[in-house]
């Protein structure tokens, strides 16, 4: 697994917060420009590129750029997952405490509401699985982010074995 950036440089910090437009960050035109290009060369150019469901356009538009086919892997529903929850060996207080954690959630599933030691239960059911033919083809797992590698193991359970990059890491 490479990433480009590491967040424990501010710089990059702030340049992670612009992609993900928090914190009353945002890109310049010319800056987006810089920034697109320096990741489609770390990345260089796949037959196929596969990626999570995310709500941002960078990662989608990357994928497209350095690839001949890109598939977005959609997350399984909230309710879905939240079913799942009975069929795991679970103490009555893990159990109540991730009730908790998806009474708090919106309409969707949200990996963040999870405690941290409790995500990795949710990595067999947190994405849809795709048949996607593979077979003699070079194919790049892409993420924008890994700081848990929560969302990167759940894709590389349903598709294993494949090179994994990340524009940013701590």
């Amino acid at each position: 697994m490479s990433y480009l950036f590491s967040t424990k440089n501010r710089e990059y910090l702030e340049l992670y917060f612009k992609i993900k437009n928090r914190y009353d960050f945002s890109f310049t035109e010319e800056e987006k420009e810089k920034f697109i290009q320096e990741c489609i060369n770390f990345i260089g150019h796949y037959d196929i590129i596969i990626y999570p469901e995310t709500s941002g356009h960078i990662l989608p538009l990357l994928a497209r750029k350095c690839s001949n086919q890109s598939f977005c892997i959609l997350k399984n529903s909230k309710e879905f997952i939240q079913s799942q929850i009975f069929s795991l060996n679970l103490m009555k207080s893990e159990k109540t405490s991730l009730l908790n954690a998806f009474s708090t959630m919106n309409n969707s599933f949200e990996l963040k509401k999870i405690k941290g030691n409790q995500r990795k239960r949710f990595i067999p059911f947190l994405f849809q699985k795709q048949d996607i033919d593979l077979k003699n083809k070079s194919v790049l797992i892409l993420d924008d982010a890994i700081f848990s590698s929560n969302t990167i193991a759940a894709l590389l359970f349903h598709y294993p074995d494949f090179e994994v990059k990340t524009i940013f890491s701590k």
